[in-house]
């Protein structure tokens, strides 16, 4: 992501040219405050925490978790044998970046 944002950047084409994806924040809050990188996604550690704790307090509890089930931080999720597939990531912004930059992420 990083080399995609500076090659905008060198060439003079922020606004022009989106540049999203997976990004630390604190590495590239420079770059979306500057206006180079977009926005993108990330997944946080400590709602990925919290996920796995819900997951094992209701697998304790003899509840399934099933293909299609919504769960506490994850949302609606797929299965694919033993793994578990969710889309809640963070969307990292001008507004947002700074915030999550902050907490070490």
């Amino acid at each position: 992501m990083a080399a995609k944002a500076r090659a905008v950047k060198e060439r003079g084409l922020e606004g022009d040219v989106a540049v999203m994806g997976l990004f630390s924040p604190g590495q590239g809050r420079r770059l979306v405050h500057e206006g180079v990188i977009t926005g993108g996604f990330q997944w946080s550690p400590l709602e990925a925490g919290k996920a796995f704790v819900a997951l094992g307090e209701m697998l304790y509890s003899g509840e399934e978790i099933t293909d299609g089930a919504e769960l506490p931080v994850l949302g609606d999720i797929t299965l694919d044998g033993h793994t578990i597939y969710a889309s809640q990531p963070l969307e990292l912004n001008k507004d947002t970046v700074d915030e999550l930059a902050e907490l070490g992420l």
